[in-house]
């Protein structure tokens, strides 16, 4: 089973993702309503995979990609970001080191394909820390 983090703060957002990511019963997700809560989670246990929304509190998504992937022990925890925001407003995304972007309203083969790649991915490479949680 592969442990994945989701920072979502609307709640029915929430249990949309987290509804379409445990079909097939082979993640163990874990939800955040709040950027900086996701973020300590991740610093005392890491996970497989981190699924953010861009706009949450205390710390959004692009603050949390910053933290993750420039610090030595998470950057290489594959990160999603998703967000509502408009084309103009996610200019830069690419530059703070998020392995995917999906826009909202989400395409659900889209996000399922997006994480199987990315854990794959990240399993496959050379020296990875990453490895199926028991």
């Amino acid at each position: 089973m592969y442990t994945v983090y989701l920072g979502e703060d609307t709640p029915t957002q929430a249990l949309f993702f987290k509804g379409v990511l445990s079909q097939g019963g082979a993640l163990d997700i874990t939800t955040f309503g709040d950027g900086l809560d996701l973020y300590l989670a991740v610093q005392e246990s890491p996970p497989d995979l981190v699924v953010s929304d861009i706009m949450l509190p205390n710390l959004d998504g692009r603050a949390l990609a910053r933290l993750l992937k420039f610090h030595e022990d998470t950057s290489q925890i594959p990160l999603i970001l998703v967000s509502a925001l408009s084309e103009e407003h996610r200019e830069g995304l690419e530059d703070i080191g998020a392995d995917a972007f999906l826009p909202k309203p989400i395409s659900v083969p889209e996000l399922r394909e997006t994480v199987a790649r990315l854990i794959t991915r990240n399993l496959d490479s050379p020296g990875s820390p990453i490895s199926p949680s028991s």
